[in-house]
């Protein structure tokens, strides 16, 4: 049985990067508890990581018991977290309740913040996406053998500011 230090969990929405996180982190030796945010997330991952149980994020102190539990100390959030999926069930906690109280708007960033912050609160520490998902992602510098010219390089900087500011308006996908 894994030691504490090797224990990582996994709050897993719709779509692959979930599958492909606990591949990775199996992979690295690590033992992979996952909170399935949908019946289908569960159905999809259980021949993956080492124990998953299906909660909905409308019950995050469930959540928190549950990888207490599993003596994980650190977390990944990764998928699609449909918002369809918190009106399927109408057992809110009293945490859900009192963060759309005082929240200031229900916009993707403020309530990842919100969510980041809850689980640090209880004792849990919220790992980057890219720590087992690393291999997505494109290395630095040019992937052609053209390199950009100086007033495209500028461009492409400036497109990627404006890409960044536009995903905190909550307007769609960037």
């Amino acid at each position: 049985m894994p030691n504490s230090l090797e224990r990582i969990g996994l709050v897993a929405g719709s779509g692959s990067l979930s599958s492909e996180f606990v591949s990775s982190a199996k992979k690295r030796g690590k033992h992979v508890s996952v909170v399935a945010l949908s019946a289908e997330v569960k159905e999809a991952l259980s021949n993956e990581a080492d124990s998953v149980v299906h909660i909905p994020p409308t019950q995050p102190n469930k959540i928190i018991r549950f990888f207490s539990d599993e003596n994980v100390a650190e977390i990944g959030l990764v998928g699609k977290v449909e918002k369809s999926i918190l009106f399927q069930s109408w057992r809110f906690d009293l945490t859900v309740l009192r963060f759309m109280k005082n929240a200031k708007n229900t916009a993707d960033a403020t309530v990842m913040d919100a969510v980041i912050e809850f689980v640090e609160e209880n004792g849990m520490k919220v790992m980057p996406q890219t720590e087992y998902l690393d291999h997505l992602i494109t290395p630095r510098g040019s992937i052609t053998k053209k390199n950009l010219r100086q007033n495209q390089r500028k461009d492409a900087e400036y497109a990627f500011q404006m890409a960044r500011s536009i995903a905190t308006l909550d307007i769609g996908q960037t």
